[in-house]
Formats: structure tokens, sequence, C-alpha cells
């Protein structure tokens, strides 16, 4: 899996091996950035999607290394990331071991039909579409009949194809079809939350461990972020994840953003991106850019689950926290709080898109007094044009930032590990989203009240300006996101607790005892 889809899945990984367990960890990391300088739809997204499997496990599989370490290994149990990766549903065959998936969003719209939770997309909206709650008949027509159009690609277009792969590069002459593989799913564990997402009808045999990224311990600052928002009184913090490439191809959307922290110089923006030198071109004082940020050091609907359906959103916090970098730390000392940028894997993506980088830098050139930390993989990003308000880095800790007392609103492209972890923290949401399910987060986030969602068909340095200062100026995105962090942290056990209670039951239980789990829909 990515290095951005890998981070719920390894609090699990650590606390399975802390306990004993032996774990291997297999994540072929692809950090280039996406060629595509369009927006695509979600709909079209689907072949891609499929294109990108079926490459992904013709690679794996000629490497002679992974076949090797295939044919002379043994394990009891496959966990596989539910995105891509249904190549490993042959690998787990291989080995005779049970099999969890890690679903690091809201359940997939395939999920009726592989797990056997309710299919619910009559009055649901898909994760593909940013469908508003009260949908109007065509869009619950549209939205009912995704899961037959999904259905038709992964039988004709996907599965036959992964079983040819997987047969002919392990041996199995009598390999079953993957849709019967993926229905033997022991367990799902779903990176949701019912306080934050939908209320949906889940089996036994999908837990939802939402949050599981969430960690309470924390840490200092890095002393250049640290002494950046010192300087002020308060900031906003931009993440954009897996789309920051994206982002930075969109040259107009990053122009925005640049264009309206420009007009916003009081406030501060902590800003992570993969390229610190984005700000070269627009130095400003009130952003601290970096490629790597301590994002929860700084930082849905109710639906009925099946048994084999286990909630774990919020796995990746953790409650520990570290003092920020000196340079961080010291940033923020100069001001009264600043805003946290991180578009995630998109930086690169959003870096490309120079309009989109250009209104980022004009809006914080604005908006001088305020701060902002800034996450990007290129520092040297705003020597062209050096703003004081802004600090810029190639890594920040982001959970350490998003605990930070002076932080007031994230900037994010939406994706949901970024959402739980300013959830935990309290922070304000000031959405950006590209595609895929950021859309169907952001939307969210919009509706409840906890954040802003930006248009990116109407994207501008004037209508980002407004945002930030909508949400620094109204307690109410503070107060509703406070009331949903009550909410989502209010459970009977840890997600992380959870994702290993139930990852060692697996392991204490045979196939077909686990299969009482499953709902007879399945």
């Amino acid at each position: 899996m990515s290095r951005i889809y890998r981070l719920p899945a390894w609090p699990l990984a650590k606390a399975l091996a802390d306990k004993g367990h032996n774990v291997t960890f297999i994540s072929p990391y692809y950090e280039e950035g996406s060629d595509n300088k369009e927006f695509l739809g979600n709909f079209l997204l689907l072949p891609i999607v499929h294109t990108i499997g079926l490459t992904v496990c013709e690679k794996i599989y000629e490497d002679a290394e992974f076949v090797n370490f295939v044919k002379s290994s043994k394990f009891d149990i496959v966990i596989l990331h539910a995105l891509m990766n249904d190549c490993g549903y042959g690998v787990a065959y291989y080995w005779g071991a049970k099999v969890i998936l890690f679903d690091t969003t809201a359940p997939f719209d395939h999920f009726p039909e592989a797990h056997g939770t309710p299919d619910e997309t009559s009055w649901i909206p898909s994760t593909l579409y940013a469908y508003p709650l009260k949908m109007s008949f065509f869009q619950r027509i549209r939205n009912a009949l995704l899961p037959i159009v999904l259905h038709y690609n992964r039988q004709t277009n996907f599965f036959p194809f992964l079983e040819t792969i997987t047969r002919n590069s392990l041996g199995i002459r009598d390999l079953p079809e993957f849709e019967e593989l993926e229905r033997n799913t022991s367990l799902v564990f779903t990176n949701s939350h019912y306080g934050e997402e939908f209320a949906r009808s889940l089996p036994p045999n999908v837990i939802p461990i939402g949050g599981i990224t969430y960690s309470e311990q924390r840490k200092p600052l890095p002393k250049e972020m640290s002494a950046f928002l010192d300087k002020g009184e308060g900031f906003i913090y931009l993440n954009f994840g897996l789309s920051a490439n994206y982002i930075r191809s969109l040259k107009n959307v990053h122009k925005v953003f640049i264009e309206a922290m420009q007009t916003m110089a009081p406030v501060q923006f902590l800003w992570k991106i993969d390229d610190p030198s984005l700000m070269k071109e627009f130095p400003l004082n009130n952003v601290f850019i970096s490629k790597w940020m301590p994002q929860q050091d700084i930082l849905e609907f109710a639906r009925s689950l099946p048994p084999n359906v286990i909630p774990i959103g919020g796995i990746t916090y953790s409650e520990q926290r570290n003092p920020l970098p000196k340079e961080i730390s010291a940033f923020l000392d100069k001001g009264e709080g600043f805003i946290y940028l991180n578009f995630g894997l998109s930086t690169n993506y959003m870096r490309s898109l120079k309009n989109v980088h250009k209104v980022f830098i004009e809006a914080m050139q604005t908006m001088a007094t305020v701060q902002f930390l800034w996450k990007d993989d290129d520092p040297s990003l705003m020597k062209e044009f050096p703003l004081n308000n802004v600090f810029i880095s190639k890594w920040m800790p982001q959970q350490d930032i998003l605990a930070h007392p002076k932080i007031q609103a994230f900037i994010t492209i939406g994706e949901l590990m970024d959402i739980h972890e300013a959830i935990y923290n309290s922070v304000p949401l000031i959405s950006f989203p590209l595609f895929a399910e950021q859309m169907y987060n952001a939307e969210r986030i919009h509706r409840r009240e906890y954040g802003i969602q930006l248009d990116k068909s109407m994207f501008s340095r004037t209508e980002l300006v407004k945002a930030i200062i909508k949400v620094l100026s109204s307690d109410k995105y503070r107060k509703n996101m406070e009331r949903v962090s009550v909410m989502f942290r209010d459970r009977p056990q840890k997600p992380l607790d959870t994702a290993l209670w139930w990852t060692e039951f697996v392991i204490r239980h045979s196939p077909e005892d686990l299969a009482t789990l499953r709902p007879l829909s399945a």
C-alpha cells in the first residue's frame, strides 16, 4: 500500500508485534506525483482504479524475490488494504491463510455484494458522488444503480484478469474465482465512526475502528516550526495528503491559495507540502511550509453494520504528544494563532496546478497578520515570493501541530485520516476536495458545519480568503467541532484496541466458526 494508506494499518501492525505476533509488512512506496492535470470525475476513475490494480498485481509477481517469498513462507492471517490490493486474495489462498480487509475510508459501494453489508445506496450517498443528505429522485436512482455497475466491472474487467495473473504466477491450477475468495474474507476493519460519518447497518464481520491513527502522546514541535507559531495568536494548518502533487499541478488553484495567504498576513499558515521550495516563488512571512508535519501534535450518518464489519475510525490517532521542532515552535511563537495546510499525496499534483497554487500564495499575501504552517515537499516554494507569515516544511509533525493551542484551522483536501485527527483535536476544517471520497467527506464537513468546503470549479483568492475569514471570525465551527470530538472520543475502547482484539479473535477461531459473522446475504 502507499505511504499515506499504510498509516491506519501501521498502529495495528505495531500492536500485534508488541503482543508477540510475527508480523511482515509489505508496502511498495510509490512517491511519484500524478501526471494527470485535469480534475477527474469519480465515475471516470473506476476503470483507472481497476487498471492500476491489475498493473500492481503484474508488477509484484514480476519480482522474483517476492514470488520466492510467497512460495517459501507461511502465514495464518493476511491483512489486505481494501483499495487495489485484490491481488492479495490469491496469495492468502496459496498460504491457506484467513483474510482481514482493512478499509481506510467509509465502506465501499461493492461491500453489499462482497461482504454482506445491507445495500443502503438508495438513501446513503455513495463515496463516489458528493450528493447532499437529501438526494433528488434522480440522484437516488443513480446512487442505487452504482453497485450494479461496480459488480459488472469487477466481474468482467477485473477479477478474470487477476485470476489469470495469479494462476500463472503461483502455479495454482485449482484457484477458485476471486469473487469466492473475496466473500470468504473473515473480517473487515473500516476506518469510520458513527459520530463523524453516516449511521450504517453493519453486520458483525465489519468492525468500525475510525480514529485508530490518533495518538495521545505528544512531542514538542520542531524548533523552527514552534518559533514560527510563537510569533502569532493562532494558525491555520493545510495538508492535501495524497493530492498534494495534483494540487501543485493545478497552477490556478495553487495560486489562489498563495494569493489568499498574501491578503491575510496577520493569519499564520502551516502548510505541509512535499516541495518546500514552493514558497521561493511566493515568499510569505506568515506561511510555514514543510515536507513533514507532526500532524497529530499540530491537530456521517449512523449506519447499521453486520457483525463482520468493525468500525475503527480514529485508529491512527495517538495521544502521545512531542515538543514541536524548534524552528516551527519559534515561528508559531511570533503570532496569536495559525492555520495548517497539508495536501498529503496530492501535494505534487496541487503544485502542478499553477493557478491553484498561486491562489493559495496570493491569499496568504493578503492576510499578513495570519500565520500559515504549510507542509510541502519543496521548501524553496516561497523563495520567489517570501512571506513572513508562512512557514513551509517538507516534514510536519501533524498530530503535534493539530494539538497546538494556537491552531485555528486546518486546510486539507478532505482525506479521512486528516479529518479524524482534526476531530480529535477539535480543529475546524477548510476542505479543498479534488476527487474520489474527498468530495463525499467535504460535503459532510460542510453540512455539519464543523468546517467549510471550497468549490474547485469556483476557486479564487476571494473565495479562499472569504472561507478563512469565516472560519476565524465565527465560533460556530470550533464549537461544532468540539461537539463532534466529544462523541468521536466517547467509546468503550480505543480504536487500536478494537482492531487488535478483533484481529486476535480471527486468529483464535476457525474459518467455519468465523463464517457465522457474515450475514446470510454474503
